[in-house]
C-alpha cells in the first residue's frame, strides 16, 4: 500500500493489512498529538509520538502542539517507562525527504536506550556541523529557515539538535539496529513478518501495562 502521508491517508490500514491492533493501539493521545507503537519496532518498547495535523517536523508545531510534544514525552518518561533510559529522536525534515526522514510528518521515536550507543560519534560520520541545544525557540528557527535538523534526547540529558540537510534514509533506525546486530532497518520490508509483528505486540503490551495516570 502507498500513501501520500501514511499518517493522514494510511493511519491503521497498514495495521489492519496484517492483523495487528489498529485505533486501540494508541496508548496516549490529546487534541493535538496521539502515541502508539512502532509499526515495525527496532526494539521491544519503540513508540511513536504523532502530531495530529500534518506538520512537516515538531519545528513547525503551535504553542499548543509543541506543549503537547513535550508532555507527551513525559508521559512516557514517568508513566510508560517509569525511571527507565530512553531516546528521544526525530528526523525534522522541514523539507520533504530531508534529514534522513520516511515519512514527511512530524513524529517522535521513543526507545529504550542502551548507554552504550555513542549518539554524537555515529552522527559526525555524516554530519560536520555542531549540536546545539535543542528547544521550542532553535527548532522554530530551523523551520522558519528551511533548515533540516536531527533531534535527540536521553532522559535526564540535555535535547540537542544538529543542522542537517541530507542524511542515509532512516537514520537513527540505521543506528539502533546496527547496535543490536539487526541487519535491516527497514520497516516497509520487515512489518508484517512474524518476528515483526511480536515485537509490535509485546511492544502494545508495554505500553497497556505500564500505561497509568498520573
Amino acid at each position: 500500500m502507498e500513501f501520500d502521508c501514511h499518517f493522514c491517508d494510511g493511519l491503521f490500514k497498514l495495521n489492519e493489512a496484517i492483523g495487528i491492533a489498529s485505533y486501540d493501539s494508541i496508548i496516549y493521545e490529546d487534541e493535538n498529538v496521539f502515541i502508539m507503537p512502532d509499526l515495525d519496532p527496532v526494539v521491544k518498547g519503540h513508540f511513536l509520538i504523532v502530531t495530529k495535523k500534518h506538520l512537516s517536523s515538531s519545528g513547525s508545531a503551535n504553542n499548543s502542539t509543541f506543549a503537547s510534544l513535550v508532555k507527551a514525552k513525559e508521559h512516557m518518561k514517568n508513566c510508560v517507562f517509569e525511571g527507565e533510559r530512553i531516546l528521544f529522536f526525530e528526523h525534522g525534515a522541514v523539507i520533504k525527504k530531508m534529514a534522513g526522514t520516511c515519512i514527511d510528518h512530524a513524529h517522535i521515536h521513543v526507545i529504550p536506550f542502551p548507554s552504550a550507543i555513542n549518539i554524537d560519534a555515529y552522527i559526525s560520520v555524516f554530519v560536520p556541523s555542531e549540536k546545539s541545544m535543542a528547544d521550542m525557540d532553535s527548532l522554530v528557527k530551523c523551520a522558519n529557515e528551511n533548515q533540516p535538523y536531527i533531534y535527540y534526547e536521553v532522559t535526564g540529558d540535555t535535547p540537542w539538535y544538529y543542522p542537517v540537510n541530507w542524511l542515509p534514509h532512516q537514520f537513527f533506525r540505521m543506528m539502533v539496529c546496527n547496535h543490536f546486530s539487526v541487519t535491516n532497518f527497514r520497516w516497509r520490508e520487515r512489518y508484517g513478518t512474524p518476528e515483526s509483528i511480536n515485537s509490535f505486540n509485546r511492544t502494545l503490551q508495554i505500553g497497556k501495562r505500564n500505561n497509568r495516570v498520573l
